[in-house]
């Protein structure tokens, strides 16, 4: 939904699916929700008057421009990632080494949530959308929990066309991307966010950030 600056509703741009969640539990017994491990959530992604949305379906971002509508459609075709049972055991064993899921290994309702959740086939195709200063649209690529890479994404033209790609540092949570810089948020071995700004050396064949 688009708000003018009154409040009232200008526009509204579409309904699109939330993460997808399991439960278990109920009455007297306490209701227990999270995500499910390695399923489908709707990314979005604002700049200059443009909404960017992948639902995660599919390697698949949609354009939408208030008082337009859709504007254009950017696909394209790449072999899923299958989720194999290093997967899950990385997936589970991360879960007790972050913050507020650090008591995850003594919750007997959460185990059994776990032990009973419907593992997807493949990974959703999309993590994150992100937009820098010249409104090129930033995909980030799907990565295994165990990884010890950092995350990869591949950077596209407000037109669709591919322009590159980008591997930034292990753990890095993007926030803002400049012309040539990324800012992001890092957590260092207490769980202590830091803020970190990496410069971006573009090259013919795509960028990459400098750690320095």
């Amino acid at each position: 939904v688009v708000l003018a600056r009154d409040g009232t509703v200008a526009d509204t741009l579409g309904r699109f699916p939330r993460t997808e969640m399991i439960s278990t539990g109920g009455p007297g017994t306490g209701l227990l929700v999270r995500p499910l491990p390695f399923g489908r959530t709707t990314s979005a992604a604002v700049h200059g008057g443009r909404v960017y949305v992948s639902t995660g379906d599919r390697y698949e971002i949609a354009a939408y421009s208030p008082g337009a509508g859709l504007q254009a459609v950017f696909r394209a075709e790449r072999d899923p990632m299958p989720v194999t049972g290093q997967d899950i055991r990385d997936y589970r064993a991360r879960l007790v080494t972050l913050g507020g899921d650090g008591a995850a290994r003594q919750d007997p309702r959460r185990e059994r949530l776990l032990d009973q959740a419907p593992y997807p086939k493949t990974m959703p195709p999309v993590s994150g959308l992100q937009v820098d200063a010249e409104g090129n649209l930033w995909v980030q690529e799907p990565l295994r929990p165990g990884s010890e890479q950092g995350s990869l994404w591949t950077v596209l033209s407000p037109q669709g066309a591919v322009r590159g790609t980008v591997q930034l540092p292990r753990g890095l949570r993007v926030r803002q991307i400049g012309a040539d810089w990324v800012l992001g948020l890092a957590l260092d071995a207490d769980d202590v966010e830091h803020v970190r700004l990496h410069r971006l050396t573009k090259t013919p064949g795509g960028a990459a950030p400098d750690r320095g």
